[in-house]
């Protein structure tokens, strides 16, 4: 498995920083530890559907939680674009990819406003309860229009929710996590950046799920602090992933003729 790298997180945040794990380049040698099936439980985690053939907004119908993806994802969405304060969009596109011919996008153009960004989240994902999982997922800055160091830096945002059976119960202790784009402005021995140009890297996470558990819910978001500034530039992200043990099939209660 690849080496995690863990980073502390400034006080003020009040938030964990996320383990970073590191991977190769594309063609993405890396894509070789991509889980087994039977361990990888986000069924549509590479983006594959709808199919697009260019960078394609969610406004314009590449939305995975609508199409083909509805078991995996409930949500992805973006604020409409402001006449003074430029924009945030999101969808998908076949311009690069970690695996399969298809990638999520997050693109911010001159992004001025506060507090605001995208939004990606799944399903209510059936996990078995006080088991561990691996949540995570690949990302990697466009090298045409690249998010800097040298601006206004956005973050990407991990929210972990556990529910019990009824699917409306919380359980637990949510799970947040934090990381700056592209990386920390000081890294630890001068490391290369996290999300970087040239190769796909893992923003990741270990959980234990709490023994009432039933499901699991992950939501991500790209978007700034309350800081002042402008955020311009793309980043790319792949091969979302869910690993850990399945909840184990029903037997079927159909009666042989």
């Amino acid at each position: 498995m690849p080496a995690r790298l863990t980073h502390p997180t400034p006080a003020w945040m009040l938030l964990l920083t996320a383990c970073a794990t590191i991977a190769a380049d594309s063609p993405d040698p890396s894509a070789k530890n991509t889980p087994a099936p039977s361990s990888q439980l986000l069924e549509h985690g590479s983006f594959e559907r709808p199919s697009v053939q260019s960078r394609t907004p969610v406004a314009r119908g590449a939305n995975p939680s609508l199409f083909g993806g509805r078991d995996t994802w409930s949500l992805l969405t973006h604020p409409r674009p402001q006449a003074d304060g430029g924009s945030i969009t999101t969808g998908l596109t076949n311009e690069t990819a970690r695996t399969g011919r298809q990638s999520l996008y997050v693109r911010f153009d001159k992004f001025t406003a506060r507090n605001a960004g995208a939004t990606l989240a799944t399903a209510l994902l059936p996990i078995q309860p006080g088991k561990p999982y691996h949540l995570g997922i690949f990302g990697k800055i466009d090298r045409k229009d690249p998010l800097t160091l040298v601006q206004r830096q956005p973050f990407l945002k991990l929210l972990v929710e556990f529910y019990q059976t009824d699917r409306e119960t919380p359980t637990g202790t949510p799970v947040i996590r934090t990381h700056p784009l592209p990386d920390h402005r000081v890294r630890i021995a001068n490391r290369p950046l996290l999300f970087n140009t040239e190769s796909w890297n893992e923003f990741g996470v270990e959980l234990r799920s709490p023994e009432d558990a039933a499901y699991l819910k992950a939501t991500w978001k790209w978007e700034t602090n309350h800081a002042e500034g402008v955020t311009t530039g793309v980043i790319y992200f792949d091969d979302a992933i869910l690993i850990g043990e399945p909840v184990p099939q029903k037997p079927s209660t159909a009666q042989a003729p």
